[in-house]
């Protein structure tokens, strides 16, 4: 499925699997295995998750927490064209509504 993750959410993601990997050989893996296997059952089941917020269009903004990295979620909606659209890859406690000001 065709979908688009906005480049803040990118780095994030890359930052955080950089840290795991630096932590333990094969940890940073293991998170973009995760976020890979999250996404594609958020991709599957968009109606899943749970409302964090809107944006500005009054779409929904939902949050797919990982299980093994359980601090991180994905936060995502879909966009006026119909594509899912990840909006940022949060960590529950640095900051965790960073990303609200991608929504204006």
């Amino acid at each position: 499925m065709r979908y688009r993750i906005l480049p803040p959410a990118r780095e994030e993601l890359q930052n955080a699997s950089r840290w795991y990997e630096e932590q333990r050989e094969g940890l940073g893996h293991a998170l973009l295995d995760e976020f890979e296997e999250r996404l594609g059952l958020a991709l599957d089941q968009p109606g899943a998750g749970t409302i964090v917020g809107m944006t500005a269009q009054g779409r929904p903004i939902r949050r797919h927490r990982l299980r093994r990295f359980a601090r991180y979620s994905i936060l995502m909606f879909v966009d006026e064209g119909g594509t899912p659209t990840v909006l940022a890859f949060s960590h529950s406690s640095r900051r965790p509504e960073h990303w609200k000001d991608r929504i204006r």
